[in-house]
């Protein structure tokens, strides 16, 4: 792995000119006086302390105040504000969803963050190793340092899931790629012949690998950002062939049972879920919402792979009386995710992120309530952040107007299919089990 030092990075001749600063041969480019220094090591604050910066390297400190100062020398005088090594996130997901990356760093720096590794699983599924460099190149010359782990892609859907060898191998070669990214347990523990070929490839080259071990226990345990101008590839990926119908939401009981038992996605809390059996009736052959019991339908639509292929189930805990939610940023997969009273507002909800190409949105009664475009990857906005925060704040309030209990209704659609948390969750193919990795049904019997 390339270490980035002076001499690596500047060169021998810049090298000196910053070994020349602490001796006083050479004036500083920019000087912080009249600082209290926090000592990171001895937990001790340092008053009345400089430091002396040459080019983009940290030259001198200590408590002499004009030694390298010289005519052409950028002083900021601190008044004994307090001064601390930039932190370091170690584990981001820029790529998430909502901010783009240019609104995410500025509101990073500002809390005095100087480096960050981010995750990029989130762009491969959707657009594959084009989209992938595409949103790495979005996080080159920023004011900060920006670093990434490749994606190992633990999957709901088996059409997302994995990453050809010759792929991480190109991505492992770059500067800018640390590591294999988080790798969450169940996954590698469920088939293991796929991924410690793929630690083995990383740690070949001289690069670290990173876990993922929630759920798991016992034995199995100051510039302004740069904004990056996507490509029309990334900007381009809702593939749905047509506009949905509500009957494309339908869920068809079969045969000519007047109730079955079915398997619901129960939330347990805002983020984990877990499987509940319960009876429903069947009406005209379809299996339908109920408000009164708080059964939901929830629908995942694929984007990319089989465009329109779609799995409906349903869902507890969201609460609503009317309406449906929406979003094509759903983790792990490259699916739009719906969760709805309604077959004609989850088709509504649908459509209306196909003609966006992309964004999060909540309607009822044919009419959509509020929106946020998020037409990178499907998955981040071009909006500022501020305005994002506001317009993602009326999705919440809409939400939460219409009868849904949950903290942040739009984080906890998106974990719907989410790999990496326990316990029921679904993809365009079925509902997954996370714990064995199986696809199953949401019919468990028929009775009546």
């Amino acid at each position: 792995m390339k270490r980035y030092t002076l001499l690596s990075t500047a060169g021998i001749a810049k090298a000196q000119e910053v070994m020349d600063v602490p001796l006083g041969k050479e004036k500083a480019d920019l000087a912080l006086i009249n600082a209290t220094i926090l000592n990171v090591y001895t937990g001790e604050y340092l008053d009345r302390q400089s430091v002396a910066i040459k080019g983009e390297w940290i030259a001198y400190v200590g408590g002499d105040q004009e030694t390298r100062i010289g005519p052409n020398t950028r002083v900021i005088d601190a008044r004994g504000k307090t001064v601390i090594p930039g932190l370091i996130d170690g584990h981001s997901h820029i790529a998430d969803w909502m901010c783009s990356p240019s609104e995410f760093l500025g509101a990073a720096m500002a809390g005095g963050t100087t480096t960050i590794i981010t995750e990029i699983i989130e762009p491969f599924p959707i657009a594959g190793y084009e989209g992938v460099v595409d949103f790495l190149a979005s996080l080159r010359d920023q004011p900060i340092k920006v670093f990434a782990t490749a994606p190992t892609v633990v999957s709901t859907s088996s059409r997302a899931r994995g990453m050809p060898r010759e792929i991480l191998l190109k991505l492992l070669s770059r500067d800018d790629i640390l590591g294999l990214g988080e790798s969450y347990w169940q996954g590698v523990m469920q088939k293991p012949g796929e991924f410690l070929p793929l630690f083995k490839e990383t740690l070949d080259v001289g690069k670290k690998l990173e876990g993922h071990s929630a759920g798991a226990k016992g034995e199995r345990l100051m510039a302004s950002p740069r904004e990056h101008a996507f490509s029309e590839h990334s900007l381009k990926t809702v593939h749905l062939p047509r506009p949905l119908e509500p009957s494309d939401f339908l869920i068809n009981a079969g045969g000519e049972a007047s109730f079955v038992k079915v398997r619901v996605i129960d939330q347990a809390t805002d983020l984990v879920t877990r499987e509940h059996i319960t009876s429903v009736p069947v009406r005209n052959g379809e299996i339908r919402s109920d408000v009164t019991k708080d059964l939901l339908k929830v629908a995942a639509v694929d984007r990319k792979f089989s465009p329109g292929k779609t799995f409906v189930g349903l869902v507890r805990g969201f609460g609503m009386k009317a309406g449906a939610l929406a979003s094509s940023g759903a983790w792990d997969t490259p699916d739009i995710i719906v969760v709805g009273q309604n077959d004609e507002d989850m088709a509504l909800a649908v459509n209306r992120i196909r003609d966006l190409q992309g964004g999060a949105l909540i309607c009822a009664h044919g009419r959509i309530l509020a929106e946020v475009p998020l037409p990178i990857f499907g998955l981040l906005s071009q909006i500022p952040m501020k305005t994002l925060a506001k317009t993602a704040e009326g999705i919440t309030r809409a939400s939460k107007d219409l009868g849904c209990p949950l903290e942040d209704p739009l984080r906890s659609l998106v974990m719907l299919t989410g790999a990496a948390i326990p316990f029921l969750r679904i993809c365009e193919e079925g509902l997954v089990d996370i714990k064995t990795g199986k696809t199953i049904g949401l019919i468990v019997e028929r009775t009546g």
